[in-house]
């Protein structure tokens, strides 16, 4: 879970050798930093690169921003969970219904930020996140 302390450290690289540059500082340390994994190193190196980032004990925060129809990103919350992954967010503008599919796993809160007042039209640039509970 995340709590009041955690600081998330953007690992915004273009590949798997310099992510085990940066990450390979960190070996002995007892507590790892939180890591947020974009959609560039995602795309680039896929669930490899967060299984491994898992396995040297780091919490990771994968920031896709999802957006798509409902039950897409459901099905693709429910694929990024099986990652263990302690937080995802998905891109509000996809609208009320795909954020409530999304996050509608077990296992986890989802957490709703909304910029409009009247809960009618969610602004672009808002995001739900998905917290994995441990």
């Amino acid at each position: 879970m995340i709590n009041a302390k955690d600081v998330i450290i953007a690992c915004d690289f273009a590949s798997w050798a310099q992510t085990m540059e940066f990450l390979d500082k960190f070996e002995g340390e007892e507590r790892k930093p939180f890591l947020k994994i974009g959609m560039e190193l995602y795309y680039a190196e896929g669930n490899a690169i967060v299984r491994e980032i898992k396995r040297r004990g780091h919490k990771i925060f994968l920031d896709l921003k999802l957006h798509d129809i409902p039950n897409t990103v459901r099905k693709a919350m429910k694929v990024l969970s099986a990652l263990d992954v302690d937080m995802v967010n998905l891109h509000a503008a996809g609208a009320g219904e795909m954020i409530d599919r999304g996050g509608q796993l077990e296992g986890g809160t989802l957490y709703n930020h909304r910029l409009s007042t009247d809960g009618a039209q969610i602004g672009q640039g808002t995001f739900g996140f998905f917290q994995h509970k441990e």
